[in-house]
Parts: C-alpha cells; sequence; structure tokens
C-alpha cells in the first residue's frame, strides 16, 4: 500500500469498477430541489405563524444589521436586483499595431475636423439658424458620400 491515505492504491478491491458510475442516480435534477425548497418557503412554522421565506427575510436581516457584509449583499441584491454590469474598453495607441494606430489617427483627425468645422459654423456671424442646418446637411453628406 502507498503511504499516501488518499493514494488509489489504498482503495478496496471492487469498490470502483471500470465502466460503472459511482453516482448511478446522477446529480439531483435542480427541478426537485427547487420544488422543494419552494415548500419549505411556503409552509407556515406552527410556533411564529411566519412562512418559511419570512423567517429567512428576518434571518438575512438579523445578520445584515449585525454586520453580516454578505448578508448586507444579498439583502441588497434581493430587494433592489443585481446591479447592471458596465463594461468599458480601454485602447491604448500606445500599444495597438501601427496598421490600428494609423486608422486611429486618422479618425481622430476627422473628428477634429469635424469639431473645428462646427464651431465654425456656430460661432460665425453671419449664419442664419437656417444656414447652420443647411451647412450641417451639406457637412454629413460629404461624410455619408465619403463612406465614414
Amino acid at each position: 500500500m502507498s503511504s499516501h491515505p488518499n493514494s488509489l492504491a489504498n482503495l478496496p478491491p471492487g469498490q470502483f469498477r471500470k465502466g460503472e458510475s459511482g453516482n448511478p442516480g446522477g446529480r439531483p435534477k435542480i427541478a426537485a430541489v427547487r420544488e422543494a425548497l419552494r415548500a419549505v418557503h411556503d409552509r407556515i412554522n406552527p410556533e411564529t405563524g411566519k412562512s418559511g421565506a419570512e423567517e429567512l427575510a428576518e434571518a438575512i436581516h438579523k445578520q445584515a444589521v449585525a454586520g453580516n457584509i454578505w448578508a448586507a449583499r444579498l439583502a441588497v441584491e434581493i430587494v433592489e436586483g443585481l446591479p447592471k454590469s458596465k463594461t468599458t474598453t480601454t485602447v491604448s495607441l500606445a500599444e495597438s499595431t501601427s496598421q490600428t494606430t494609423g486608422a486611429a489617427k486618422r479618425l481622430y483627425q476627422k473628428l477634429i475636423t469635424i469639431q473645428q468645422r462646427h464651431e465654425q459654423l456656430v460661432t460665425s456671424t453671419e449664419n442664419s439658424p437656417e444656414h447652420v442646418g443647411s451647412a450641417s446637411a451639406r457637412l454629413r453628406e460629404r461624410l455619408e458620400h465619403k463612406g465614414g
């Protein structure tokens, strides 16, 4: 026998046969567990007159108020819902490829040009609101025609 207690050599012969599952019933079905838990939650405790769900809520609340951060988080998530995840993507021009960097620089230059043109249109004293609108429309058409 091996010196390590968890060694396969220490298993009694025939305990695990090749081709036979050690858990023939498989993992319990979640639906059965869910139904059983719902039954417990719905059951009224004759001593307190409260349902299992009410008792559980009180226990979570009591733990949260006592300073259990996990219980507090669970209570907030149940009451307020899970927070929406926010995905942020940061692109570093220094770490990108030269081709990507070139495309990013060209796009950045286009944005600067558009912003400058917009500022010229807005600050120009000769432009009426109608003229600014038509100039913006012409700029938009030019950009769409160039494909970007």
